[in-house]
């Protein structure tokens, strides 16, 4: 009962005190203001995709390919050929984009 009443007490004097009220107001805004700081940062990042390499994707498939043969999942062939038909593209797009260009393949010689 006693500290129902201590209780009562304070919220009347919190509700009288001007100064403690400007302190809640002050605190309430810059809480608000900043949630709103974070909104508006997210707001102006855009969601960058993150770019998987063609080593990260070509260890994705060498590890699906072992772990289907570890479990023995009884998966289809095609599946198995298509994963590795997969991995095969992705290590030639690999070799392609590392090859090195020559000054022919940008200018014509005229003889």
């Amino acid at each position: 009962m006693r500290f129902a009443a201590l209780k009562k007490r304070n919220l009347s004097n919190k509700k009288d005190n001007p100064s403690i009220k400007m302190a809640e107001n002050g605190l309430f805004q810059e809480i608000v203001d900043t949630v709103n700081h974070i909104e508006t940062l997210e707001e102006d990042e855009p969601s960058e995709e993150r770019i998987v390499t063609s080593s990260e994707a070509l260890l994705g498939c060498d590890n699906m390919l072992a772990y289907i043969a570890q479990k023995n999942l009884n998966v289809d062939y095609s599946v198995i050929n298509t994963l590795k038909n997969l991995r095969k593209k992705i290590s030639q797009t690999s070799v392609e984009l590392a090859r090195q260009t020559t000054l022919e393949e940008y200018l014509t010689f005229d003889a």
